[in-house]
């Protein structure tokens, strides 16, 4: 559905998602997919290509996010993760501050 409207997403990937990563060894779960700094362009089973980021935490926590935008530049990677943690912010002083479920 999303695609229909045209929109960039950007998302987590759980690591057991399935990806190609070149087109001819098949589909592998991401975990086990080399990725680099600057994202890689994968096919991703049932979205078609996107580019996949690692990203690692402070305390050394490692997410996989993946796009539909496979121009994205790490940078804006990284607006995006901002954005994102403003959003949870937020959420989260719904739920504390104002007993929002």
């Amino acid at each position: 559905m999303i695609a229909s409207y045209s929109w960039t997403w950007l998302t987590g990937l759980k690591r057991n998602r399935l990806a190609n990563p070149d087109q001819k060894t098949g589909n592998r779960p991401i975990c086990n997919v080399a990725l680099t700094d600057r994202g890689t362009v994968v096919h991703l089973k049932g979205h078609g290509f996107v580019r996949v980021f690692k990203m690692v935490a402070q305390d050394g926590d490692i997410d996989d996010r993946a796009t539909n935008d496979v121009q994205m530049s790490p940078l804006k990677r990284q607006q995006w993760a901002e954005f994102e943690w403003l959003i949870e912010e937020y959420h989260r002083s719904l739920q504390q501050c104002c007993g929002v479920e």
